[in-house]
């Protein structure tokens, strides 16, 4: 899924407009690629034998998927929505997505440290703790550049 942020929708302090746009973008499409991975994941390993060692796996996998999806999709109407003009004071919107971010990169973190565990045995899980590790480094970001957005105030 790709973001279509509205022009002049997001902005960053000294006119990189389109760095945390983008970042927003990239890491709305990190999540969602995540979740369904996540959700993959879970689904094969429950078709997989000796499903009680995967057990731990298949539950990081289910609540990782609903935490990327919540982030991708609070963080979609996040870019959409217009923001402060320069000078204005961010909203709470800004802060409550930085948050999101963090939270979705260390449900992320802890997924992808499960299925290593299980990598070798189960290939769903080395794809899937590849895409854990993608949205993990665009949620950072995300969060990173909204953090120096709303720090300039």
């Amino acid at each position: 899924m790709i973001v279509q942020p509205t022009p002049g929708s997001c902005s960053e302090p000294g006119g990189g407009a389109e760095t945390i746009v983008s970042r927003l973008a990239l890491a709305t499409d990190a999540c969602f690629d995540c979740a369904h991975a996540c959700r993959a994941c879970a689904d094969m390993c429950i078709g997989e034998e000796g499903l009680a060692e995967l057990r731990s796996c298949i539950q990081i996998n289910l609540d990782c998927a609903d935490v990327c999806m919540a982030t991708g999709g609070v963080a979609m109407r996040h870019s959409s929505r217009p923001r402060g003009a320069a000078g204005q004071e961010p909203s709470c919107n800004d802060r409550f997505m930085e948050l999101m971010f963090d939270t979705c990169a260390e449900i992320c973190r802890c997924c992808e440290e499960e299925c290593m565990r299980h990598a070798q045995a189960h290939k769903q899980c080395l794809r899937c703790a590849a895409i854990c590790r993608a949205s993990i480094q665009a949620c950072l970001d995300a969060a990173r550049v909204i953090k120096i957005h709303t720090a300039q105030f």
